[in-house]
């Protein structure tokens, strides 16, 4: 009978640098500075609420 483990331990890993900053004129750089000027002052409504009560945790 198997056991379900169904994998692969010798995987290899990719790393990446968290240095890496891409070029000042890479379309990657232009994006992040337009996004960066946005002045978006909406509270973000969606989703899970940020923080918790304490009671709500039990």
């Amino acid at each position: 009978m198997k056991t379900g483990n169904n994998y692969n331990t010798n995987q290899m890993t990719l790393e990446i640098s968290l240095q890496f900053r891409p070029e000042p004129d890479h379309p990657a750089s232009l994006i992040n500075d337009f996004i960066d000027s946005l002045n978006i002052a909406k509270n973000y409504i969606f989703g899970r609420p940020q923080v918790y009560s304490s009671p709500a945790l039990l």
